[in-house]
């Protein structure tokens, strides 16, 4: 495997690695979390809101979709305008229209979901 392929190739994994630590982490924190409740609540103890907020279990943000979206479409357009610097901008802007359409769906859900819910 020459060096062409291993440098980018490594970069990716490396990205996949970060993103895959950071959810385990918070995957394990959470189930943690929900072990010590549900042993809380089978002694049949109160469950009070500031214990779970101590646990740190939060409910999601009316605003997590657009918080998303918003990075989703900066990602996009930062690769777009990345391509335009190099020698082949058509393959950056294909790269880049990915999680920019995401970003685009999110903030579409999100104007969605707050039109609902303030009605």
């Amino acid at each position: 495997m020459g060096v062409e392929i291993a440098v980018p190739l490594g970069l990716f994994l490396m990205v996949v690695l970060i993103v895959w630590a950071v959810v385990a982490y918070r995957f394990k924190a959470h189930a943690e979390s929900m072990r010590v409740l549900d042993s809380i609540a089978g002694r049949g103890d109160p469950i009070s809101p500031e214990l779970v907020r101590t646990l740190g279990v939060r409910g999601r943000s009316r605003h997590a979709d657009l918080r998303t979206g918003v990075v989703l479409l900066a990602i996009g357009v930062a690769t777009v305008i990345f391509g335009f610097g190099v020698d082949s901008p058509s393959e950056f802007i294909g790269f880049g229209a990915f999680p920019g359409m995401l970003g685009v769906v999110f903030i579409g859900l999100w104007t969605l979901v707050t039109r609902h819910e303030d009605s």
